[in-house]
């Protein structure tokens, strides 16, 4: 339902089972809704990319983030095979800034696909404190909100390290 726009009916869907679970009718570590004997993180960890709109691809050095709740002001954890972080997202009238932070590990950036609700004017993008070029393309039709997507794509590969932050500014 999450992929899908049904916000308002996966969550309900999910606190229901959250609450069927909760220890004290039932074993908390068995959500049969998700499989037997299933971890209740792991089985909402799907929710979580649903909601944030989050894919990477280490092939293809591409990054997605396309939040479904509280876009204007919007941080999530990611986990990928070569390391973890935080991605935040900020939504004004006049610009938005997207910032990767790797805590452990590294991650490889050569495109970014990100919703935006205008037209982008100025693009800026700092690696740490280096200046990255990047260009503005309108994002292939495979993604389910592809009339809201554009594709960040850098003139060099990033790797984002602990420390040194990838921010993508975007003016309207």
């Amino acid at each position: 339902m999450l992929y899908e726009g049904y916000i308002l009916e996966g969550l309900t869907v999910i606190k229901s089972i959250r609450d069927r679970f909760d220890g004290k009718k039932r074993n908390p570590f068995c959500e049969l809704e998700w499989g037997n004997h299933y971890a209740r993180s792991m089985a909402n960890y799907n929710a979580l990319l649903g909601l944030s709109g989050f894919r990477y691809s280490g092939v293809e050095k591409m990054l997605r983030l396309a939040p479904k709740v509280y876009e204007k002001d919007f941080r999530v954890f990611f986990s990928v095979d070569s390391g973890w972080g935080l991605i935040s997202q900020n939504k004004g009238k006049k610009k938005q800034t997207v910032k990767i932070e790797v805590k452990k590990g590294t991650l490889a950036v050569e495109k970014l696909n990100l919703t935006v609700n205008k037209p982008v004017k100025k693009l800026a993008v700092q690696a740490g404190d280096r200046d990255i070029v990047g260009k503005i393309q309108k994002a292939v039709n495979e993604f389910w909100d592809a009339d809201k997507m554009v594709t960040v794509r850098l003139d060099d590969d990033v790797n984002v390290v602990p420390g040194q932050p990838l921010v993508v500014e975007m003016r309207f």
